[in-house]
């Protein structure tokens, strides 16, 4: 895969571990050639005997194809092209790490890739461009990135996925109305990845609409992402990414066996569906073995299986950016794989302020705050009067023998201490007798007080 970046969303269900990768405009290794013959000793000779709310979703290919962003390609300089590559790595290994080692026996999908975009949008609104909350924000996202480093890779790697005709990669700001916003901001952000900005007012329905937008992208995989709007939240930075793609190679019947056992983490076996076939590109590293499995569209399944006595908690704990992109260029053709793959479909959500702010983002969520660059008048020039209140990440993945549908929604919340919230509503009508007076605002003292108890 010449001249490509990794959009990795990464997962551990027992034994397997998948990444989806996607080219990009930034250099990396050529894998081995994966000519995909789907036909194993492994596999049987003969076959086994054996409310969603908005517009109804679009067919994944052509709204993947409907979509025609206004983002150009941007020239990178090689070291561009690697800090940004390694930082997308090292990103996504750590943030697959924090959510996967929360619950040892919980299923895990990740959109590493999705958090970037969203996040990436907020980390331009940093006023002061060497402000501790942009640094840690890009020491977190890029690694040794710069802001406009950070920036080139994202916007060529959008530009890239809008042409694929199988990722979807959507983009929107929802501002509420009366906030003020930069026009600098909303043009960054709109060259970065095609961002759609929307004013409306924040009330009881403002999560619905936004929820639609969400379903609508992700071809109805992600129905709900934002739950509710608080009452000083001001800004909305969503990001919605929809892959569906065939195998390369289909499924013959006789490939496909039902009633076989999958060993879940806590031992209980359970019945699985499993899809034989014999694989050209093998992945070895210590403690762990491989393989990957392409799609039609230039993008891949790529499996790791720990060793048998190595626990899955004690591998993924061991994993960072560079054994990630070690195990994946080490693959080879050398060998052909005896390959299985269980089908299987599941969603997970999270909230990633605390994965995020044990990777490091700390100052964006605090008191220390300096998101200046999106609105001056939130900030109000004190520290904190703007910050993320909320990073929420929703996935959702399904495999079976066609291939592999999967999408992820990200919402970055913002809010400000600025704005006081919104209040509750009290009604006074003066329909029946009361008393007034007229006050000196400067006193408090009355100069005239009366009652009405009769209009005639």
């Amino acid at each position: 895969m010449k001249n490509s970046t990794k959009f990795i969303s990464s997962f551990t269900a027992a034994i397997l571990a998948l990444s989806l990768a996607s080219c990009g405009n930034v250099t990396d290794p050529e894998p081995a050639a994966n000519t995909n013959a789907n036909t194993s000793a492994a596999a049987p000779e003969e076959p086994a005997v054996t409310t969603t709310t908005g517009e109804q979703p679009a067919d994944p290919a052509s709204a993947s194809k409907a979509q025609t962003p206004d983002v150009k390609t941007v020239s990178m300089t090689e070291k561009q092209k690697l800090d940004f590559t390694k930082g997308s790595f090292d990103f996504s290994a750590e943030l697959f790490k924090q959510c996967a080692l929360s619950d040892d026996n919980a299923n895990t999908l990740v959109s590493p890739g999705s958090a970037m975009f969203a996040l990436g949008m907020t980390a331009n609104g940093a006023r002061d461009k060497t402000s501790p909350t942009l640094s840690e924000m890009l020491a977190v996202l890029g690694g040794d990135s710069d802001l406009e480093t950070l920036n080139a890779g994202l916007q060529n790697t959008y530009a890239h996925q809008s042409t694929t005709g199988v990722l979807s990669n959507a983009n929107s700001i929802w501002i509420k109305d009366g906030f003020d916003i930069s026009d600098d901001f909303i043009t960054a952000c709109g060259d970065l990845c095609g961002a759609e900005v929307s004013n409306i007012s924040f009330d009881e329905g403002t999560a619905d609409i936004i929820n639609d937008w969400i379903n609508r992208k992700t071809n109805g995989m992600i129905p709900e992402a934002l739950d509710e709007v608080p009452p000083n939240a001001v800004m909305y930075l969503v990001n919605a990414t929809a892959f569906d793609d065939k195998w390369k190679t289909a499924y013959e019947d006789y490939q496909c066996r039902e009633n076989m056992t999958f060993t879940a983490a806590d031992g209980t076996e359970q019945d699985a569906t499993m899809l034989y076939s014999t694989e050209r590109s093998y992945i070895e590293g210590e403690n762990v073995t491989g393989f990957i499995k392409p799609y039609e569209n230039g993008f891949s399944f790529m499996a790791l299986l720990p060793d048998e006595n190595v626990p899955m908690t004690d591998f993924i704990s061991s994993l960072d950016g560079d054994k990630l992109m070690e195990l994946y260029n080490s693959q080879t053709n050398s060998y052909d794989v005896d390959a299985a793959i269980p089908e299987f479909s599941f969603d997970c959500d999270y909230l990633l302020n605390d994965p995020l702010q044990s990777m490091g983002m700390v100052n964006a969520f605090g008191e220390l705050a300096d998101f200046g660059g999106i609105s001056e008048t939130a900030a109000y020039g004190i520290d904190g009067a703007f910050r993320i209140s909320r990073v929420i990440q929703k996935t959702h993945i399904g495999l079976d023998r066609e291939g592999t549908k999967a999408a992820a929604a990200t919402v970055v919340e913002m809010e400000t201490d600025g704005i006081e919230p919104e209040k509750e509503t009290k009604a006074v009508h003066l329909d029946r007798p009361f008393v007034f007076s007229i006050i000196d605002t400067t006193t408090g003292i009355p100069v005239f007080m009366g009652t009405v108890n009769t209009l005639s």
